[in-house]
């Protein structure tokens, strides 16, 4: 069975947050370009929620970046 690994989660979320802010974006305008929930965006910055590959690509698509760029952290995976 697979567990979550929170601590690479939160660094997901930490990073989706700092390019968010580079733009001067809220999260309901990340939201609304993402075509998301903005609780979903809370969600995925805080790590209570794991964001689908899906979903990662399309806020990465919205924030001018690629994928990688979201998920390389320095957390090393358990």
């Amino acid at each position: 069975m697979l567990t979550r690994d929170i601590k690479f989660e939160k660094s997901v979320g930490t990073k989706i947050k700092e390019f968010r802010k580079e733009l001067g974006w809220s999260q309901q305008k990340l939201a609304d370009e993402a075509n998301l929930e903005r609780k979903q965006i809370q969600r995925i910055e805080s790590a209570e929620h794991s964001a689908t590959l899906s979903i990662i690509v399309g806020i990465a698509k919205v924030l001018g970046r690629q994928p990688y760029e979201l998920l390389k952290t320095d957390v090393k995976i358990k």
